[in-house]
């Protein structure tokens, strides 16, 4: 894979963890630093479309934001929501600072090991709790997954539509 990767037209900024109380509240874990924007711009439940939601944050509870929904009264709606991506337009994010990126920006770009061997495509951008995985699918066999650091990922191309690697020994075979 070469080139340069699609810019997407949205982006998802989070995802709706769980219900919180009775009133409606939900809990966000958010994919960025700056969670305000879910407040501040547009945000769609789907990548393409979707329902239009009305988000009011609210505050911390550990490495989540509690929001209200307008429209969302119960905890049986809040708990409906659970999983729901929360997408805001390309176009009206800033862009990123240098070594920042957006998850949707990662997602398709080739994977070169450090040596220069092909090492597939990135597939998805995972986080189970602990920090951001690039999930890999490389050109046989099942995807695998890499933490997203300097030390694992010393460059990050999205313009030439690459990231480099250099996974632990044993992680990925070359």
């Amino acid at each position: 894979m070469s080139g340069i990767a699609p810019s997407p037209s949205r982006v998802c900024l989070g995802r709706i963890a769980d219900a919180h109380g009775v009133r409606g509240l939900v809990k966000i874990q958010p994919y960025g630093e700056d969670v305000g924007l879910l407040e501040a711009l547009d945000v769609w439940s789907a990548k393409d479309g979707g329902d239009l939601l009305e988000i009011s944050l609210r505050n911390l509870v550990g490495r989540f934001t509690l929001a209200e929904i307008k429209g969302v009264a119960d905890r049986d709606a809040a708990l409906a929501l659970r999983g729901t991506e929360l997408w805001v337009a390309r176009a009206d994010l800033p862009e990123p600072d240098e070594d920042e990126f957006y998850i949707e920006d990662l997602k398709g770009l080739a994977v070169r090991f450090a040596s220069g061997e092909d090492g597939g495509k990135i597939v998805a951008v995972q986080d189970f709790g602990a920090a951001p995985l690039l999930e890999i699918r490389p050109p046989s066999g099942p995807t695998w997954y890499l933490p997203f650091t300097r030390e694992y990922v010393p460059d990050v191309d999205p313009e030439g539509g690459f990231v480099v690697i250099d996974p632990p020994e044993g992680l990925a075979s070359e």
